[in-house]
């Protein structure tokens, strides 16, 4: 799935890390987002915050 992807969005650095050693993805199609990985799964502040940064992220390369 990785290797099809165009961008690969992460939460932390290490996890850009992470994706680029295991799984040898180019480290210029790994975008982080530079949110702490402390929040549950599905957790209103964690999905909040999600969309703000893809929403800037996508405004920024002209997709919106």
């Amino acid at each position: 799935m990785a290797d099809k992807a165009d961008k690969i969005f992460v939460m932390e650095e290490d996890m850009k890390a992470e994706v680029v050693q295991c799984y040898q993805q180019n480290p210029a199609k790994i975008i982080c987002l530079d949110i702490p990985d402390v929040y549950s799964r599905d957790d209103p502040i964690l999905i909040h915050i999600l969309e703000g940064k893809l929403y800037e992220f996508l405004a920024g390369e002209g997709l919106l």
